[in-house]
């Protein structure tokens, strides 16, 4: 049987903080980030990403609604060898102008260096107290107008 898509949505109503789409598989990770960014002010949508059990639409119908409806995107899927490696570059080229945070680490930076250049880094582990101050970097940083230090 195939799994179904997902089909994650905004709430109609928006609040006053920046919608932060956060693609996480990791239910701890996801629920502490949510948290954190939560209490910095920020709505909050987890995607588990494509696995064994969800479809992704952005890989399969080159659009998603999440990605869409998010002002910033925080991608903790990693770089595995299964499809969740393609969502970031995927995201970036169907969204150019969405800010995105990337968690990677040290040589994720060297082996993927063309991809994580247009990319706030988050340094791996992430770290739930710091994200809110990299969502804040990676969306002053996808303004050119602005100036921004380069570490939160």
């Amino acid at each position: 049987m195939t799994p179904p898509m997902l089909d994650l949505r905004w709430p109609d109503q928006r609040g006053d903080g920046a919608r932060v789409a956060v693609e996480c598989d990791d239910p701890d990770v996801a629920s502490a980030a949510a948290a954190a960014l939560t209490a910095s002010g920020h709505e909050v949508a987890i995607c588990v990403g494509p696995d064994a059990h969800h479809r992704c639409p952005l890989l399969e119908q080159d659009r998603c609604s999440l990605v869409e409806g998010a002002d910033v995107v925080v991608n903790l899927l990693g770089f595995g060898g299964d499809r969740r490696h393609r969502v970031l570059p995927r995201v970036r080229q169907r969204y150019p102008s969405t800010p995105i945070a990337a968690e990677a680490s040290t040589a994720q930076r060297f082996t993927y260096r063309d991809l994580l250049a247009s990319v706030f880094v988050i340094d791996a582990p992430a770290r739930p107290d710091t994200l809110a101050e990299s969502v804040a970097v990676a969306a002053c940083c996808a303004e050119p107008s602005r100036m921004c230090d380069s570490e939160p």
